[in-house]
């Protein structure tokens, strides 16, 4: 005689065995709305993480400047080697700018560029050991402080020396005037020096703008690599925050002045 609590109890329908659809549906949108809420959060941190290595990497790079200008009697590197009228000194390709001649003192957590950069925005130069693609750099040196002494700088904590840069122009915002080969002809690669709109070999009474800094249009409004603004190193060594519009010059002739400091006499 079989006795009925021997027997297990049986599914009465599929939808104690199955998940209907509206479950399915409801758990998608759940996920979906997660989705919604933890992506910016996690866009806001990566963010975050890459303007703190950013700032680092200034100040790392204004170190090995320093530690190069100590070892060649006070003066600031070249932008980059020229042969005349503009024309950059270039080897297999690639300018000899002034992250190959400081790149020795860079130290091994910094990088000469920054993370937060698309490839476009890239430049190359001559690295300072063997590299198959050159040293990729996102930051930019002023023009107008090129082979300056540092004791000759007016105001060294506001005289910009460094800042976020971008190859001809971040994102296509702008074609500043372009470097040139050792064939008189426009470079692939000329972000690593923040020149001038006329010009990128020396100011002029027409000069208005500092070119190459990392800024570029987006939805109508002009922004930066993180949001509204971008970053830089002063000749001293102080970090600063730029806006986007901090790219205008003040002209004094034959002197630029302010930040974007520069005298026609000391550029050799």
């Amino acid at each position: 005689m079989r006795d009925d609590t021997d027997v297990e109890d049986k599914p009465t329908g599929r939808r104690s065995r199955y998940t209907s659809r509206k479950d399915v549906i409801a758990i998608l949108v759940i996920l979906a709305v997660l989705a919604a809420v933890a992506l910016p959060a996690y866009q806001g941190m990566v963010r975050e993480g890459q303007k703190v290595e950013n700032k680092e990497n200034l100040r790392a790079i204004w170190n090995a400047i320093s530690t190069y200008s100590q070892d060649n009697n006070d003066r600031l590197p070249p932008t980059y080697y020229e042969l005349g009228d503009g024309v950059a000194a270039h080897v297999d390709g690639l300018p000899v700018a002034w992250p190959t001649l400081v790149a020795s003192g860079l130290g091994p957590r910094a990088s000469f560029m920054s993370r937060a950069a698309q490839e476009s925005e890239v430049a190359r130069v001559v690295p300072a050991t063997k590299s198959e693609k050159g040293l990729a750099v996102t930051y930019g040196m002023y023009r107008g402080l090129s082979c300056v002494p540092t004791t000759y700088i007016p105001s060294e904590n506001e005289s910009i020396l460094l800042t976020d840069s971008a190859n001809r122009g971040a994102r296509g915002s702008f074609d500043p005037s372009p470097l040139l080969d050792e064939e008189g002809k426009p470079a692939d690669h000329d972000g690593f020096v923040l020149g001038w709109d006329d010009s990128n070999r020396e100011y002029t009474p027409e000069t208005k703008r500092v070119t190459r800094l990392a800024v570029f249009r987006e939805g109508g409004k002009v922004v930066t690599r993180f949001g509204k603004s971008l970053y830089g190193v002063t000749a001293a060594g102080q970090l600063v925050e730029l806006a986007p519009g901090d790219d205008e010059v003040d002209f004094l002739y034959p002197t630029l002045t302010g930040a974007w400091w520069a005298d026609p006499k000391v550029y050799r």
